[in-house]
């Protein structure tokens, strides 16, 4: 009995110990700030046919399903090849804008994408690079596990296809010719 006093100071000063040894200084935790962000894709040899999208952003933890930071009433303009392409707020989807122009993106130019909203602004550039050509599979019959499968061909050569073709498949989701 005369080793239980000592035995249990020197457990409790390990735990101490431990526990002071493992504990780790506080993290920063930075302010959150919210900021104005676009997504916007050009490619060559197409007109802008993808939508531009504008928000601000969230929190790390906050729930962005709503759809509350869609932006609908900026400015946005992309400025390159002698052209200014305007977009404008697609109506009933907010932070969606298209252009009405067919004019081209061109491969090695350099376009510059610009949005105002209420006193914020952003903008960024890009040169646009060559187009590339993915060839279509002409074959429909394939082999999986030793079994032949057959697959619808999906016509991907963009040099076979006319705007309006490409148009079509895009609205009506059916790539097949």
């Amino acid at each position: 009995m005369r080793f239980s006093c000592p035995r249990t100071a020197l457990i409790w000063l390990t735990a101490v110990l431990l526990f002071t040894i493992g504990c780790e200084e506080s993290v920063e935790v930075l302010e959150y700030e919210e900021k104005l962000v676009v997504f916007a894709n050009l490619e060559a040899g197409l007109p802008m046919l993808d939508t531009v999208y504008v928000s601000y952003t969230y929190e790390i933890n906050e729930a962005h399903e709503s759809g509350d930071k869609w932006v609908s009433d900026a400015d946005v303009w992309i400025t390159g090849a002698g052209d200014t392409l305007e977009f404008f707020p697609v109506e009933g989807r907010p932070g969606r804008y298209t252009s009405s122009s067919f004019e081209l993106i061109e491969s090695g130019e350099e376009y510059m994408l610009n949005v105002e909203h209420d006193d914020e602004s952003i903008s960024a550039s890009t040169t646009v690079p060559d187009s590339f050509i993915v060839n279509s599979v002409t074959s429909d019959l394939y082999e999986c596990d030793g079994e032949p499968v057959f697959v619808d061909t999906i016509n991907l050569h963009m040099n076979e296809n006319s705007i309006p073709d490409i148009l079509e498949a895009m609205f009506s989701g059916d790539y097949s010719s």
